[in-house]
């Protein structure tokens, strides 16, 4: 073959070889030989894709970070992210998102057009969706749980020990609660946010201004403050009530212990 002909023919190997390289870096930049991606620094987009699992990394500090239409096999690991958020705009998420941030801002999990199946709380957090969004699931322990926003929707939460903060018109279909001995549970109700129903095994207070619809207490005890609203409250075994006036329409009590205030 002719040198020339042998020098083009290298050169465009070259070339081509230098364009997949760079076609990889744009499609999986972060990402590593198991197909995981890690979100390294504060304003880092990701656009497009399918991955195993994805972390935002401490390293991002209270920074905002987007994901657009990926797909996450597995899991999102939220070590980072501030109360200004983390976007997921058109996502799919087969596994978990387990939010363990260490210190600084709660970070805020914003949905969009993303169903988000299952949330471990194991830090504070802030969630908010649109309209065509949903979290599902959401499980928290000795954490503050803020859900805000005028369409946010959550199918079911359960806490022990924490705090719950209802903003705006957010929803809750189901709130399951626990304490453990010496702690309790506290809601805050916004003024126009519901809860369509609620189950307490031990301690639980509550106020603001918003509304449940149904309170179930199993063995502990409720208080309702502020201009909180709990429309019917069923007691089952040994409980204690303190409601304040017009907090409630309906109580159905079968064996209540002091202090009661109805």
């Amino acid at each position: 073959m002719d040198k020339k002909i042998v020098a083009v023919v290298a050169a465009v190997i070259v070339v081509a070889a230098a364009g997949i390289g760079a076609f990889a870096l744009l499609g999986n930049n972060g990402g590593d030989k198991d197909n995981n991606y890690t979100f390294t620094k504060a304003g880092e987009e990701l656009i497009g894709g399918t991955f195993d699992s994805i972390i935002i990394d401490a390293s991002v500090g209270d920074g905002e970070v987007l994901l657009k239409n990926v797909k996450i096999l597995k899991d999102l690991i939220v070590r980072g992210g501030g109360s200004h958020s983390i976007k997921l705009t058109g996502c799919e998420l087969k596994g978990t998102v387990s939010v363990e941030k260490v210190s600084g801002e709660a970070p805020r999990i914003l949905a969009e057009g993303t169903h988000i199946a299952s949330i471990i709380a194991n830090s504070d957090v802030i969630l908010e969706a649109s309209k065509d969004s949903s979290f599902a699931d959401v499980v928290s322990e000795g954490k503050t749980v803020t859900v805000q926003g005028n369409e946010t929707k959550v199918g079911k939460i359960s806490i022990t020990d924490g705090i719950l903060a209802m903003k705006d018109s957010s929803v809750i279909t189901s709130l399951i609660a626990k304490s453990t001995e010496g702690n309790n549970v506290k809601i805050s109700l916004g003024e126009n946010s519901t809860i369509d129903s609620a189950s307490i095994d031990g301690s639980l207070s509550v106020d603001g201004k918003g509304d449940i619809s149904k309170v179930e207490v199993n063995n502990g005890s409720l208080k309702v403050g502020g201009d909180a609203k709990v429309r019917e409250v069923e007691v089952n075994g040994n409980v204690a009530l303190d409601l304040a006036e017009d907090s409630t329409e309906q109580v159905s009590i079968s064996n209540p212990i002091l202090p009661l205030n109805v």
